[in-house]
């Protein structure tokens, strides 16, 4: 009689731990979705304000190397569509992050996805103003643990292309992507 209440002593001890285990990774994972969802409106507000050194300070430019070859200075390239902006007179009227929902691990580093919704008036060029908006999601990386997070833009990313940033991507489920022009 003692060994049995002392084995169901210690199955109902290790079912207990293990809710409890369970249920810190489940509040660990919302303050981790949390910081990638602060994390990508702070992009947004740094794409909002044209500021091309802040975005790069939130893109993970080695993966958007391998995503879209040959980008060889994405600091410049997003300077100058910046700039380009600027003098015909163009904005981002509307940026803004979706949360993300799941997290995903892949070696040393969580990553997700966050669906956004931005909208480009590129200005007045040519007699005609030009409007687009774009329905996608950034692929954010963690290094830390998911305190920290940077991106690169997922839109018109194949899942083939995915795989080469996230080697241990298993097709999870995508975003939509829209463009509206």
């Amino acid at each position: 009689m003692y060994r049995a209440l002392t084995l169901f002593a210690a199955f109902a001890l290790s079912v207990g731990v293990a809710a409890a285990l369970a249920q810190e990774a489940s509040r660990e994972s919302k303050v981790q979705l949390a910081a990638a969802f602060r994390d990508a409106q702070r992009l947004a507000d740094c794409f909002k304000a044209l500021d091309s050194d802040c975005v790069v300070s939130l893109w993970d430019t080695n993966s958007e190397a391998l995503l879209r070859p040959p980008i060889t200075d994405f600091r410049e390239m997003e300077a100058r569509s910046f700039g380009e902006l600027r003098q015909n007179g163009g904005k981002y009227e509307l940026h803004y992050a979706s949360a993300p929902q799941e997290l995903f691990t892949d070696g040393g580093r969580l990553y997700t996805f966050v669906p956004y919704v931005w909208r480009i008036d590129r200005g007045n060029r040519g007699g005609r103003m030009r409007v687009s908006i774009t329905y996608s999601y950034f692929i954010a990386f963690s290094v830390d643990e998911g305190k920290t997070w940077t991106f690169v833009d997922g839109a018109g990313v194949t899942e083939g292309r995915i795989r080469l940033i996230i080697p241990s991507y298993a097709g999870q489920p995508l975003p939509p992507t829209a463009f509206l022009n």
